[in-house]
């Protein structure tokens, strides 16, 4: 088992359901404020927010938030831990790849997979994930067979 994986079988698979009876946004939010401050001594310790760690932690409390969002609702709907540590693991992936080797000149806090502009993207992918799934019945979202 990947360590994503069991990762996401505490944040998705223990935590996030124990938390819905707080109502889904109460759920989400307090899930990404948990998992952000599990992050705070790496990010203190100059991970991704080198600039000014302190901020970071905020940053990175709105960021695990966002995709945490992302990541529930899809994990709420398909009741896969599998796919929410793939989303986690691509998601890692890219940020210590192609996003890191392509935002070292993009300000930490504003641009890049870490900033506002993720932020932003995430959380647009996830109210897009509710709406959707608010929308399509169940059986239209389970695979064929």
């Amino acid at each position: 088992m990947h360590k994503w994986t069991g990762g996401e079988i505490g944040w998705r698979g223990y935590l996030l359901p124990r938390l819905l009876p707080l109502g889904k946004p109460a759920a989400y939010i307090l899930t990404g404020l948990i998992w952000g401050l599990w992050h705070a001594p790496l990010v203190m310790m100059g991970l991704t927010y080198s600039r000014s760690p302190a901020l970071g932690v905020i940053c990175m409390v709105g960021l695990t938030t966002a995709l945490g969002a992302f990541i529930g609702e899809l994990f709420l709907s398909y009741r896969s831990t599998y796919l929410a540590a793939w989303i986690h693991g691509v998601f890692n992936s890219q940020v210590y790849g192609i996003w890191r080797a392509a935002s070292r000149d993009v300000h930490p806090f504003l641009g890049g997979y870490a900033g506002l502009v993720g932020i932003v993207v995430w959380t647009t992918m996830a109210l897009g994930a509710v709406a959707y799934h608010r929308r399509a019945p169940v059986s239209s979202r389970s695979p064929a067979g």
